[in-house]
């Protein structure tokens, strides 16, 4: 079930929200740069296929992450 709105048109699972939350975390500590699915899988303690099964990419996940954290500050302003 989709119960979390990240933009008006973008909904995401509670699941799927946790792991952009820790990606976010991640992206912030390490940068873009450093990371791959490998990378950001190890850092939130799960598989990079659960990863790839979620979001395809490392790009479309580091997408997804950034719209989850505008959709935050657009909420906010």
């Amino acid at each position: 079930m989709r119960s979390a709105l990240t933009l008006e048109t973008k909904w995401f699972s509670e699941h799927e929200i946790k792991i952009i939350r820790g990606t976010y975390d991640a992206t912030a500590r390490i940068g873009t740069q450093q990371l791959s699915l490998r990378r950001i899988a190890k850092e939130l303690d799960v598989s990079p296929a659960l990863l790839a099964y979620h979001f395809g990419t490392r790009d479309a996940l580091l997408m997804a992450t950034l719209h989850w954290a505008l959709a935050g500050t657009v909420r906010r302003i």
